[in-house]
């Protein structure tokens, strides 16, 4: 089985948690390519939901890449982060 694995940043797919961890994310919460990728620990799913708002989309990279009505810096000052 090959198994993807994907930033919880910026939704992007990897092979291995390795490669993963050695980019640098334009998303990461510190500024574009200030910090490494972050791996989403809640695996392959048809949908991804927000743990803010609970709105889901069929991919991470599609719901991290869209504002948030429920963002915890007030209303859509944050991008949607994908529940574990």
């Amino acid at each position: 089985m090959n198994k993807k694995v994907f930033c919880e940043y910026c939704g992007l797919s990897f092979s291995t948690s390795e490669e993963l961890k050695a980019g640098f994310c334009f998303k990461h919460p510190d500024g574009a390519n200030s910090g490494h990728h972050k791996e989403y620990k809640g695996g392959d799913r048809d949908l991804y939901a927000c743990k803010y708002c609970g709105f889901t989309l069929p991919t991470i990279a599609g719901l991290v890449s869209l504002p948030c009505e429920k963002h915890p810096n007030g209303k859509n000052l944050g991008r949607h982060a994908p529940k574990v």
